[in-house]
């Protein structure tokens, strides 16, 4: 579906802020899906040990299949399948977290209650990574082109998935409260596609 609708827009928006930041030694993976992002990292990141999270197990599968060439990676990286609000995400703090059209699965009360639990297993100055659907704020034809998006993959994923979320609900100012100041941020796909760089100040 990625591949016929999107033609590599969402892996440029996964990948877009990879050569900004430092290299982190911990990777939480949230919402990972098929592990185009994993891939990357695994070969940018060759000593980093990898915690990936996620809810459908076909995804973790895939996410596992994508690595099978190299057994390197087999002993760095931890599966976790389950859901990210009760899931176990570890003891030790993360320098790098990362949500690949992620966030905007989750209603308004989730991601109050999420972006503290995510918040609290990183470290000082910690990276994150963060890719989403958006609704532009400008108006005009891409906000509503944007709108009506939105509307069919919200009805799509809610019937496929069972997700309570309805609508888009702009993440930042919970990241915000959480310590992490933007660093850079990228839109494309007439803004329908965002892709952010936070870091947290010690």
């Amino acid at each position: 579906m990625e591949v016929c609708l999107a033609l590599g827009k969402l892996q440029d928006a996964r990948t877009a802020h990879l050569s900004n930041m430092t290299p982190g030694s911990r990777v939480l993976m949230l919402g990972e899906g098929p592990g185009r992002l994993l891939e990357v990292l695994a070969r940018r990141m060759p000593r980093a040990q990898f915690t990936v999270v996620d809810q459908s197990q076909s995804m973790l599968f895939q996410a596992k299949k994508a690595l099978m060439g190299d057994e390197r990676d087999t002993d760095r990286i931890h599966w976790v399948h389950g859901d990210v609000l009760e899931a176990d995400l570890g003891k030790e703090p993360y320098d790098l977290v990362t949500t690949p059209f992620f966030l905007d699965c989750f209603t308004q009360a989730q991601l109050a209650q999420l972006i503290p639990r995510i918040s609290a297993c990183c470290s000082q100055n910690a990276y994150w990574l963060l890719a989403d659907f958006q609704i532009p704020l400008h108006k005009g034809l891409q906000r509503t082109r944007a709108k009506w998006i939105h509307q069919l993959m919200y009805l799509f994923f809610r019937r496929v998935t069972g997700m309570h979320a309805t609508h888009w609900v702009d993440p930042q100012g919970y990241i915000e409260r959480a310590g992490f100041q933007l660093q850079d941020r990228l839109e494309s796909n007439l803004g329908l596609i965002r892709s952010d760089l936070w870091k947290r100040s010690a």
